[in-house]
């Protein structure tokens, strides 16, 4: 059940990176929610990869990284009233609309794989078992050690990132991977195509259309 709780939680999970990326002073929305997205994720991997080496429990990089987030937000808000946004251009606006259309399939049509599996078993690992990596995902076998395919994930802990977005909001970290990240994660990537747009174009209508 979707709680006014969860909601809370979600809206201040993706949210948050905007507060971040006033650090940057882009003047545009959606480099700025991007580069603190962007931010934010490479701090987590700078906290996680060590830690999963080390095989520290889960919740010690949880609770090591909601600080380094926290502080992060507070130097955005400092920086938030000298924040101007570019006003959008018809073009990037019927952009966004097409844009929206290709959410919904994300939402209704999510394509799902073997990689995936051992993706969200990896994060269903460190939510129940507290530990990174040190399961096989496939048989929640304890092996203590990394094999396989499980070493390139130690230097990618995109599922760990996951269940932390899982653990803060009290949604499981197969409904975050298959239905509530995805459609974020390409409104992220069209975010990025935008920027490309400010740094080639000049002109906004050119800058939307791109």
């Amino acid at each position: 059940m979707f709680t006014l709780s969860r909601l809370f939680f979600c809206l201040l999970v993706f949210s948050f990176p905007f507060l971040v990326g006033c650090i940057y002073r882009t003047g545009s929305l959606g480099s700025t929610y991007l580069f603190g997205q962007l931010t934010l994720w490479a701090a987590f991997q700078v906290l996680a990869v060590p830690m999963v080496l080390l095989r520290v429990e889960y919740t010690t990089l949880f609770w090591s990284y909601l600080p380094v987030a926290l502080i992060l937000g507070i130097i955005g808000v400092k920086r938030f009233r000298s924040f101007k946004p570019e006003k959008p251009s018809v073009f990037l606006i019927l952009a966004i609309l097409v844009i929206l259309f290709q959410c919904g399939f994300y939402v209704f049509g999510m394509h799902l794989d073997e990689d995936d599996a051992r993706w969200i078993a990896e994060a269903n690992d460190a939510l129940v078992k507290n530990k990174m990596l040190l399961h096989n995902p496939a048989t929640g076998e304890y092996i203590g050690r990394f094999v396989g395919e499980m070493v390139k994930d130690v230097f990618s802990p995109w599922p760990f990132y996951i269940a932390g977005i899982s653990k803060i909001t009290g949604i499981r970290a197969a409904s975050i991977a298959h239905t509530v990240y995805p459609p974020f994660l390409l409104g992220l990537s069209y975010m990025a195509y935008y920027e490309m747009g400010r740094q080639l174009f000049k002109k906004p209508p050119e800058q939307g259309f791109f």
